[in-house]
C-alpha cells in the first residue's frame, strides 16, 4: 500500500510540475511584439502543398521521425526582403507517413488551402518558424487545423492542460482513498 501512496504522490508531483504544451517555449514567445521583432520576415499566403516523410535515423531517440514539408505560396510581404519564387517551404517535426503518426508538442499543423501568417528567421540555408506553432496565424475566414486566436476550438495546450487537471486529479483521489483505508 505505501508504494500505491509513493507511486500516486510521484504522478501527482510530475502533473503539478509539468509545463505543459506552449508553456516550454518561453514567456516571451507570448508576446507578439516579441515575435515580430524577432522575425527576419513575416509573410502571409496560402498553403500549396503539405507532404510528411518517415526519415530513418533522424531526431529521434528511436531512430526514426516523421518531417513535414509544407510549402507557402507568398502573397503578401509583412516584413522582410522578397524570396525568389515567392515561395518558402516551411519544415516542421511530426506528421503521419507510410501509416504511422507522429505528434510533436509545439509544432504546427498546416493542411492544402490554409491561408496564414508565418513568423520566419532566417537561418543557414533556410528559414526557422519564430517560436515554433506560435509563429503561425491563421488568416480570418479559413477553416483549417490551426484556430485563429480567440477561437472556440480549444488548442492543444488546453486539452493537454485539461488532461494534466483531470489526472492530478485522479492521483489525489487515490490517495485520499489510501489513505482511508489505512486507517
Amino acid at each position: 500500500m505505501n508504494r500505491c501512496i509513493i507511486s500516486a504522490s510521484i504522478i501527482l508531483i510530475l502533473v503539478a510540475f509539468s509545463p505543459g504544451g506552449a508553456a516550454l517555449l518561453g514567456s516571451e514567445c507570448r508576446d507578439k511584439n516579441y515575435i515580430s521583432r524577432a522575425a527576419d520576415y513575416i509573410l502571409e499566403g496560402t498553403v500549396e502543398k503539405v507532404e510528411s516523410k518517415l526519415m530513418e535515423g533522424k531526431s529521434s531517440i528511436y531512430g526514426t521521425s516523421i518531417f513535414t514539408y509544407s510549402n507557402l505560396s507568398i502573397e503578401k510581404y509583412v516584413k522582410g526582403t522578397p524570396i525568389k519564387g515567392n515561395e518558402v517551404q516551411i519544415v516542421t517535426l511530426g506528421g503521419t507517413a507510410e501509416g504511422i503518426s507522429q505528434w510533436v508538442e509545439d509544432q504546427p499543423t498546416f493542411r492544402e488551402g490554409m491561408k496564414v501568417r508565418v513568423y520566419l528567421q532566417e537561418t543557414e540555408g533556410g528559414f526557422i518558424l519564430v517560436c515554433a506553432e506560435l509563429g503561425v496565424e491563421e488568416i480570418s475566414g479559413n477553416t483549417g487545423a490551426i484556430p485563429a486566436e480567440g477561437s472556440p476550438t480549444a488548442s492543444l495546450t488546453e486539452k493537454a492542460a485539461g488532461f494534466e487537471i483531470a489526472l492530478a486529479i485522479t492521483a489525489l483521489s487515490v490517495v485520499y482513498i489510501l489513505l482511508r483505508k489505512r486507517k
